[in-house]
């Protein structure tokens, strides 16, 4: 995605409801990749995207925010899916990846309002 703000200013804002899965390992990204529905290769560092996981017949199990940290680390940010139950499933299509995977728990999650970039002038135009 060509428009991931970083926020640096602003209050931060408490999401007491969302959970955070972790995949780590080498075989993260390809994990990743195999088993939800956009295209994860496309993320740099430091870089997120909406994603979901979906039955084979098309039908959403979760939605959620995946974060690519690095090379070897993924962050879902779930909204209000049950995130132990979530990554139970998701064990099941691990089999010989180096891949770890478990519940963020002792992570809290906050945000940031702030206007991507290419929306900043939008409001000054009238658009």
């Amino acid at each position: 995605m060509s428009d991931n703000p970083r926020p640096d200013s602003g209050p931060l804002l408490a999401l007491p409801g969302h959970r955070l899965l972790r995949l780590a390992g080498p075989d993260a990204t390809a994990f990743a990749q195999a088993q939800f529905m956009n295209d994860v290769g496309v993320l740099a560092d430091g870089q997120w995207q909406w994603n979901g996981w979906l039955t084979p017949k098309g039908r959403v199990i979760a939605l959620f925010a995946l974060v690519r940290l690095d090379a070897q680390t993924l962050w879902l940010l779930l909204p209000d899916a049950d995130a132990a139950d979530l990554c139970e499933h998701l064990r099941r299509f691990l089999f010989r990846s180096k891949l770890m995977l478990d519940v963020a728990g002792d992570l809290s999650v906050s945000g940031r309002f702030q206007a991507p970039a290419s929306a900043r002038g939008a409001h000054a135009a009238r658009l």
